[in-house]
Parts: C-alpha cells; sequence; structure tokens
C-alpha cells in the first residue's frame, strides 16, 4: 500500500542519514523553544529531510540554513498564521468538550478527522514552501488539494504516524533525538510521491550496472 511505503521510505532515510537526522532534531527543538524562530526553523527542518540532498542536491551548511531561515521567516509565519488557529481551536474542542456533558460532544470524532486533515495540509504546505518554492497561499491551495485527493493514503500515514509518536512518547529518547526530522521526511515522501516527483536512490543500481548484470546472467546461462 503506498502510504505503508511512504512511511518506510522515510524511516529509510531516517536509518540512512541517521547521525544527520539527529543533529537536526537536536537543533531544531532549541529555535522552537525561542517560538518567534519556530516556523522558519520548521521549514529548514524540512529542507534539510529532502530525499534528494546527496544526489540531485547539496546539504546547506549551518550558515546557509541560517540564510534561509532569514529569507523566509515572514512566509513562515505567514503559513502558521494561516494553520495554526485551525489547528488550535480544534485541539480546543477536543480536549475540553465531553460527550456525555453537551450535545456537541458527539462531534469528537469529526474534529479528530478535521484536526487530522488540518495537521496534513499544514506539513505538506510547509513542503511546498521549503521544497518546491511556493508561495504562502498556492501553498496551503495545493496541499489542500494533494490531501483532500489522496485521502486513504493520508489516513494510513496517519495512523502510522500516530503509532511512532506514542513509540517516541513511551521512550522518550527517540522524540527528542529524531523524530522531528523522520517526520518531515515522511511528509517529503508524502509529497513527492502524490506529485509523482521521482527521487533518485544512491543505493539503486545505474543502467549500465544492469546492462551488465543482464549479459553476465545470459553469458552465465547460455549455450
Amino acid at each position: 500500500m503506498r502510504g505503508i511505503r511512504i512511511v518506510g521510505r522515510g524511516l529509510h532515510d531516517t536509518l540512512e542519514r541517521l547521525l544527520t537526522f539527529t543533529l537536526l532534531s537536536l537543533a531544531w527543538w532549541p529555535f522552537v523553544a525561542i517560538l518567534i524562530t519556530a516556523p522558519a526553523a520548521t521549514l529548514a527542518l524540512f529542507a534539510h529531510a529532502d530525499p534528494r540532498i546527496g544526489t540531485e542536491k547539496d546539504r546547506m551548511s549551518a550558515r546557509e540554513t541560517l540564510a534561509f531561515m532569514r529569507a523566509h521567516f515572514f512566509q513562515s509565519w505567514g503559513l502558521a498564521a494561516i494553520t495554526a488557529p485551525v489547528i488550535v481551536v480544534l485541539l480546543i474542542n477536543l480536549a475540553t468538550i465531553r460527550a456525555d456533558e453537551n450535545k456537541f460532544g458527539v462531534l469528537a470524532p469529526v474534529w479528530l478527522f478535521l484536526l487530522l486533515i488540518a495537521t496534513f495540509i499544514t506539513a505538506v504546505a510547509f513542503v511546498h514552501v521549503a521544497l518546491l518554492d511556493f508561495q504562502v497561499i498556492p501553498a496551503v491551495k495545493r496541499s489542500a488539494l494533494l490531501t483532500a485527493a489522496h485521502v486513504p493514503r493520508v489516513l494510513i500515514v496517519a495512523v502510522l504516524l500516530w503509532v511512532l509518536l506514542v513509540l517516541s512518547v513511551v521512550l522518550v529518547v527517540p522524540l527528542v533525538m529524531f523524530l522531528p526530522a523522520t517526520l518531515a521526511a515522511i511528509f517529503n515522501r508524502f509529497v513527492f510521491d502524490a506529485l509523482n516527483v521521482k527521487v533518485v536512490d544512491p543505493l539503486s543500481p545505474t543502467d549500465e550496472r544492469l546492462l551488465e548484470e543482464h549479459r553476465r546472467r545470459e553469458s552465465k546461462f547460455g549455450p
């Protein structure tokens, strides 16, 4: 299933670049704690989790990362201003309204589904700005369309991400060490898969290598 494959690719990216992802995640937390730099740092995290790094792109240095955050500071806050209020309202509804205390409590499953979709749209919009150079409004529109067009895939990815989050909360260390970069990698993979963007696998054999192996098999089993 595509959703399982997307999460698997994100986890594979993590294992391939475990040290880098750990350093990225550990560097991301202080910027989030400052709050004012949180959106820009999140954009930079998505940029660093780009699966094309190492094959089609070079990784940004620390200086280049700070320059990237400065250049996208207002864009990142524009994204946060559009998406964060919706998420906050849904979280407040889920936290304060009970089914046995209020007639609106029966809508809790609906709000939970909307929270999932809103979170997905937010993350996908960050991917569009960080990796595909979209402006804020077009990024939100495109992310909403992609999410709506792939709801079954979104639900599968969301369930698997919840499992990862629960495990990370239980284990604590992964949550701090590399989970932020892993989540960014998974959302990057989701967007590339939805847009049919090809990502070169550095471990996959080249066409010349495949042809050589084919000739070797033919010579081995031929007359």
